[in-house]
């Protein structure tokens, strides 16, 4: 079902990129570059959940171990073991124990393959946060709202870029409405276009209205990011900052910039374990 979904998809985005008109060579050729990197990352996916999901639950010694990378408390985890028929391990013998943390360390590198996979099927998205919303003349926000057209404002405008609709995959606003303004995610249909973008955001600055543009990190990155960002404000940490889809910081200002991947970096730095964090993770 997966792949003819997947089939589907590609189908419906080569289409609909023929039908534009007048694309340029140079977008034709982004385009199909974009398509055949979204064929392999959506085969690799694919690939990696199934292994993953034949990992989750491994027989070892007579009994059925099943691994989980959730974080919660004890009695929630174990209610949630009794729900599929479980119960929470407990093992005093120490070729049992080697086995698990084995097994966990296996399921973990997994995760974080696809984790990886993820962030990298993001790579031609931006999000643009603090947009104006468009009103009439009572004040009343104009819906639906056309996206395209406030990001295309937002690039001719403010970063002096000449980008059109051909340009744009698909754009959507994310969140809700706050003080007039919304947060838009945008697919460019090439990466080209993309970091054009990205590379510009700093004319952003100063703007009355605060907007600026973030790359589309996944959920694991936002937490980190959060994470330094309280590090930043207790000066443990000089600046941070985000570049395709990786995460880097500089402990001083002459420092050299580090990468961080996992929350065993955040510790490093000096941020605390958190309520739910399994240490042992990432």
């Amino acid at each position: 079902m997966t792949s003819i979904l997947n089939i589907v998809l590609l189908l419906l985005i080569s289409v609909g990129v023929s039908g534009l008109p007048c694309l340029t060579i140079e977008s034709k050729e982004d385009f199909d570059k974009s398509r055949k990197a979204l064929t392999l990352v959506q085969s690799d996916i694919g690939k990696v959940v199934n292994t993953l999901e034949k990992t989750s639950w491994i027989k070892y010694d007579g009994h059925c171990y099943y691994y989980s990378s959730e974080s919660t408390d004890w009695f929630t985890a174990e209610r949630k073991c009794r729900q599929i028929g479980g119960y929470l391990v407990k093992t005093d013998n120490e070729e049992e124990k080697k086995t698990c943390i084995q097994n966990i360390t296996i399921v973990n590198k997994i995760e974080a393959r696809v984790e990886e996979q993820e962030q990298y099927s993001r790579r031609t998205s931006l999000r643009f946060h603090n947009v104006p919303a468009p009103t009439d003349d009572k004040g009343d926000i104009i819906k639906p709202i056309d996206t395209d057209s406030l990001i295309l404002g937002i690039c001719h405008k403010q970063l002096k870029l000449k980008l059109d609709t051909r340009d744009i995959g698909r754009s959507h606003p994310i969140g809700e409405i706050k003080d007039g303004k919304i947060s838009i995610i945008v697919r460019f249909l090439s990466y080209r276009q993309r970091q054009l973008v990205f590379s510009n955001k700093r004319k952003l600055k100063g703007n009355t209205n605060k907007t600026f543009i973030a790359e589309n990190l996944t959920k694991h990155r936002y937490n980190l990011l959060h994470r330094l960002n309280t590090l930043r404000e207790k000066g443990q940490i000089n600046s941070f900052w985000t570049h395709d889809g990786s995460i880097l910081i500089k402990q001083s200002e002459n420092s050299r910039p580090k990468v961080v991947i996992s929350r065993q970096d955040i510790y490093k730095l000096g941020g605390e374990v958190l309520e739910g964090d399994d240490q042992k993770e990432d």
